[in-house]
C-alpha cells in the first residue's frame, strides 16, 4: 500500500496505463505512438540499480533554486520570441516544406512549438522575412544562454558535491585506525591516574 503512493509507482502506472486504455477505449489507440513516449519515464526508476542516478538526483536537488530561476528565464525567452515571430511571420505567405509560414505562425499557440524547436538550435524552417531573420539572430544568441546556464549550474553543483564527499572521506579516519586511537586515549588516562595516585602516596609519606 505504501508503494502505491511513491514516485516510482506513479511512473510505473503512467508507463503501462496507455496500453490498458487502448484496450478499453478504441479511440485512444489512435494516439498510441504518442502515449508510448510515457514509457521513457521508466528511466527515472534507474536510481534503484545505478548509484549514479542517485548522485544526479542530489545534484538537481542541491541546485534546484538556481535551476528554477534558469527555467523561468527560459520560459520568458520562449514566450517573448514566440510573440516576435508571430508578429513578423503571421503575414509571410512564403512556403517552406509545402506549408506557408503564415499558417505555421497564424496565432500565438501555434507559434509556440515552432519557436521551441528553433530555440533548441534546430532550424527546419528558413523562409523568414527580413524582420524574422533579425529576430532569429537574437534568438540564437539568447538560446546559448538558455542552454549554457543550466549546464553550468549542474556542473558546478556536481563538482561541489564531489569535493564535499572527498573532504568527508579525508577528515574521517578509517575504522581500523579509529579503534587504536580510542584505546590509546583510554591508556593515557589510566597512566595519568596511576601517576596521580603515586604522587599522592609520596606526599602522604
Amino acid at each position: 500500500a505504501k508503494y502505491m503512493l511513491t514516485f516510482h509507482a506513479v511512473v510505473d502506472l503512467a508507463s503501462i496505463l496507455p496500453w490498458y486504455l487502448a484496450r478499453v477505449l478504441p479511440q485512444v489507440d489512435r494516439y498510441d505512438e504518442m502515449f508510448r513516449l510515457l514509457r521513457a519515464l521508466r528511466l527515472l526508476t534507474l536510481e534503484r540499480h545505478f548509484p549514479g542516478m542517485s548522485l544526479f538526483r542530489h545534484v538537481i536537488k542541491r541546485g534546484s533554486g538556481d535551476l528554477a530561476v534558469a527555467a523561468l528565464v527560459a520560459g520568458v525567452t520562449w514566450i517573448m520570441f514566440t510573440g516576435l515571430l508571430f508578429i513578423t511571420e503571421s503575414h509571410n505567405d512564403t512556403e517552406d516544406a509545402d506549408l506557408p509560414m503564415s499558417q505555421r505562425f497564424s496565432d500565438f499557440p501555434s507559434s509556440l512549438p515552432y519557436t521551441l524547436i528553433l530555440l533548441s538550435g534546430d532550424y527546419p524552417l528558413v523562409q523568414f522575412t527580413a524582420a524574422g531573420r533579425l529576430v532569429n539572430f537574437f534568438m540564437i544568441v539568447c538560446a546559448q544562454a538558455v542552454v549554457g546556464i543550466p549546464t553550468a549550474i549542474t556542473i558546478t553543483t556536481f563538482r561541489t558535491l564531489v569535493r564535499e564527499a572527498s573532504l568527508t572521506r579525508t577528515q574521517s579516519p578509517p575504522p581500523e585506525l579509529a579503534t587504536p586511537f580510542k584505546r590509546s586515549g583510554s591508556g593515557r588516562r589510566i597512566v595519568q591516574q596511576q601517576l596521580e595516585r603515586a604522587s599522592s602516596e609520596d606526599e602522604w609519606e
